[in-house]
């Protein structure tokens, strides 16, 4: 054998025996536990450039860290696959639900994967957000003076400009205050009114939100009754009720016609309502006593008229 040969040998010798030392030598760090320090299991976090962090592991070279959507389970897409030596990487992703993991090599041995469920939003303007009101319920109308007017927070508010003004007041701003809570109690007077309401943060606002109010508290005027005149008698058939009030500024209102068969008011013929100040009924012959109690939207109500008696024969 020749010189030659046998120096090759020696080298194949030596590079296998330092090859061997180096897998013996390599720490076995398989049963090494990675702890991921964020995004943690089930974060939500605003889409754009998401950073993944872990702690380093002994002994490790480097970490494989992958990205799937919506989880490795059921893969739809393999977002990312990368092996770095680092323990943070950065990536860009758009709102979805993601699963991360990410392990640690050297190399002879690997840790198991360990994961993490992410969820990614799209990135919401604050200027975009929406203000949702929630009492009074819009277009109330109320004959209660005070009113609690509530809305829901808004993540990255400091704080709410609430303004309230009536329409008939060429948009004269009635009362505008600056609150760090999400609901104010505030006293009107009677009136339609708007209220309006923004959130507020150091450099932005929302729009305003806004609902309006209809506060009555007056009751209704007493009804003056016309016909049938009181002690009439007539004949029997379609009888015509009329009365005249004067309507009151504020809420809708209305009239309820009692008819009764006797003087004490505890035997009803019947009861209705009317929005014209008359009334219309086919009646047979009996004596009758009959009055008109007004109402209003806001849930005013008036005095009862005075009992008109009338005979049918």
């Amino acid at each position: 054998m020749s010189l030659l040969r046998y120096l090759y040998i020696g080298i194949a010798i030596m590079m296998f025996t330092i090859s061997c030392e180096d897998i013996i030598f390599e720490e076995d760090i398989s049963e090494s536990n990675l702890k991921i320090l964020g995004p943690t299991n089930g974060a939500s976090v605003i889409s754009g450039n998401i950073s993944f962090n872990w702690e380093s592991v002994s002994d490790a070279d480097k970490y494989q860290i992958q990205i799937a959507t919506p989880n490795f389970e059921n893969a739809i897409q393999i977002v990312l696959d990368s092996s770095i030596s680092n323990t943070s990487f950065s990536k860009q992703l758009l709102a979805n639900t993601y699963e991360w993991r990410v392990r640690a090599l050297n190399s002879a041995f690997e840790t198991s994967y360990f994961t993490n469920a992410l969820i990614v939003n799209e990135v919401e303007n604050f200027a975009d957000k929406e203000v949702v009101l929630l009492s009074p319920i819009n277009n109330l109308v109320s004959n209660q003076n005070t009113q609690n007017l509530a809305w829901k927070s808004v993540e990255g508010a400091t704080e709410y400009r609430i303004q309230i003004w009536q329409p008939d007041s060429n948009g004269s701003i009635e009362h505008d205050e600056v609150v760090s809570l999400s609901s104010i109690n505030y006293s009107f007077l009677d009136g339609n009114y708007t209220w309006q309401v923004r959130a507020q943060n150091d450099t932005q606002n929302t729009l305003y939100f806004s609902r309006t109010i209809l506060v009555d508290t007056a009751q209704p005027n007493t009804a003056n009754l016309s016909t049938p005149i009181d002690k009439a008698t007539e004949s029997s058939g379609k009888i015509s009720f009329t009365w005249q009030r004067e309507d009151m500024v504020g809420s809708i209102e209305s009239d309820s016609i009692y008819v009764y068969s006797d003087i004490e008011l505890k035997t009803l013929v019947f009861k209705d309502q009317s929005t014209n100040k008359q009334y219309d009924k086919d009646l047979t012959a009996s004596s009758y006593y009959w009055y008109i109690q007004s109402f209003d939207e806001a849930g005013n109500q008036s005095s009862n008229s005075t009992v008109f008696n009338f005979d049918l024969n």
